[in-house]
């Protein structure tokens, strides 16, 4: 039976002698058993194939469980392995990374002076614009404010030019005649004569003023000859 076992030939006759020790000391047991008992007990060739048969089976199952330690042994190992090449690549392109990282840390130290200066003058422009927008806040009230009082003005004004057109619209030849030929005319017709001047570009007159000291543009006699005189005019 032991000759089918993959054994060294010095194990296999270690294997031997050690079974052959074993039945004799079985032998000697039963002897004993029956002096001490007085029954018996037979050793028979049956009972010494078992104990192949045992040491077998044992042999089989502790050489699976060495294999499969050893196979782990032998996975673990060559994960070691492995893992000191990577770690020897590694620790390699470090120091081939060195330079490039001190530079690019020298160029980081840089560059965050450089956003530091940056973030203070965004600040100072911050504040700046936060003036200018709550000065153009300021003068778009006043805008607002100068707008209503202007429509104000406006809506005032409306009714007194649509009086003036409406006269305009009836005005007559004769009543121009009649404006030119007035030697004193009151306020309203020279202040009417004055911006007559300015709408066609007609120059003013210097004359005398009231003191007899000073000079003023006088736009009365000018506009009786450019404008009151004009048969075109209406």
């Amino acid at each position: 039976f032991l000759h089918k076992v993959d054994l060294a030939d010095d194990v296999f006759h270690g294997v031997v002698e050690i079974c052959v020790e074993m039945q004799k000391s079985v032998f000697g047991l039963v002897e004993r058993f029956h002096k001490e008992v007085q029954r018996y007990y037979y050793v028979t060739p049956t009972s010494y194939l078992e104990l192949i048969n045992a040491f077998k089976e044992v042999l089989q199952s502790k050489r699976s469980e060495v294999s499969k330690m050893k196979g782990r042994y032998d996975e673990g190992l060559d994960k070691l392995l492995n893992t000191e090449e990577q770690v020897k690549t590694m620790s390699t392109e470090l120091e081939e990374l060195k330079p490039v990282l001190k530079k690019t840390s020298a160029e980081t130290a840089d560059l965050m002076v450089v956003i530091e200066k940056k973030q203070e003058e965004a600040s100072a422009t911050a504040a700046i614009v936060s003036k200018e927008e709550e000065a153009a806040s300021g003068q778009a009230e006043e805008a607002r404010v100068m707008k209503e009082e202007c429509q104000a003005d406006l809506d005032k004004a409306l009714p007194a030019l649509q009086a003036a057109l409406d006269a305009l619209k009836s005005l007559k030849k004769g009543d121009i005649v009649e404006v030119k030929n007035m030697k004193n005319p009151p306020e309203g017709v020279v202040h009417v004569s004055k911006a007559l001047c300015w709408c066609f570009d007609v120059k003013p007159k210097k004359v005398t003023a009231a003191d007899g000291r000073t000079k003023v543009d006088d736009y009365w006699e000018p506009s009786k000859k450019s404008l009151w005189g004009d048969p075109k005019l209406l």
